[in-house]
C-alpha cells in the first residue's frame, strides 16, 4: 500500500520538531551571565558559582536559567548531598522530599576535582538537566525539583544571602 505524500511531509515536520527541541533543551550556550560569586566555608574557597539568563538579568520564575558550580577543590559527592540536604532543611523542604530527591541526585552527581564544572540547565519550570563538564549527567524526575535546587542559592530565604546578591546581580540596575 502507498502512503499519502502528506503523511511523509507530517512525519517530517514532527521529528525535526523533536530534534529542534531537544538540541535547545539540552544546549544552554546562549545564554548571556548575570553574576559571580565564589563561595567560601571557614576561608577556603569552594567553588565560584555562575548565573546566566537568556537575557543577562535575573526575574525570579523567569527560564530558562543556567547555573554553574567551578570548584576550586576535589569534594566528594556525599559531602555535596550533606551540604545539599542542609540548605533544603534551611528552606523547610520536607524531609519526604529531601530524601527522594537526594537518592536521585547520589545516583547523578560525581565526585568532583579542582576545575570540574557542575551545572543545572532549566529551560523551563518542569524541565531541567544536570551537567558535569559540558556533559550531560541527566535529570530528576520530579518537575519540583530543579526549583528547590536552585532555591539553595536563589531564593530570598538562601542561608547565604551574599552569594544570591552576587548571582542575581541585586545591586546593579
Amino acid at each position: 500500500m502507498h502512503k499519502p505524500r502528506y503523511l511523509n511531509y507530517l512525519l517530517s515536520i514532527a521529528i525535526s520538531a523533536v530534534l529542534l527541541s531537544s538540541t535547545a533543551y539540552a544546549n544552554p550556550t546562549n545564554l548571556k551571565p548575570v553574576g559571580e560569586a565564589t563561595m567560601t566555608w571557614w576561608g577556603f574557597t569552594l567553588y565560584q558559582a555562575a548565573l546566566k539568563t537568556r537575557t543577562g538579568a535575573y526575574q525570579e520564575r523567569q527560564y530558562p536559567l543556567y547555573l554553574e558550580l567551578t570548584y576550586a577543590r576535589p569534594i566528594k559527592s556525599e559531602w555535596i548531598l550533606q551540604a545539599t540536604d542542609q540548605q533544603w532543611q534551611h528552606l523547610g523542604v520536607t524531609e519526604d522530599k529531601r530524601q527522594t530527591w537526594l537518592s536521585d541526585l547520589a545516583a547523578l552527581l560525581p565526585d568532583v576535582q579542582t576545575g570540574d564544572r557542575l551545572a543545572l540547565y532549566m529551560p523551563s519550570v518542569q524541565q531541567h538537566l544536570f551537567y558535569h563538564n559540558g556533559k550531560v549527567l541527566g535529570r530528576v524526575s520530579d518537575p519540583l525539583f530543579a526549583e528547590q535546587f536552585l532555591a539553595i542559592w536563589l531564593s530570598p530565604r538562601t542561608s547565604r544571602p551574599e552569594i544570591r546578591a552576587q548571582l542575581i546581580q541585586a545591586n546593579n540596575p
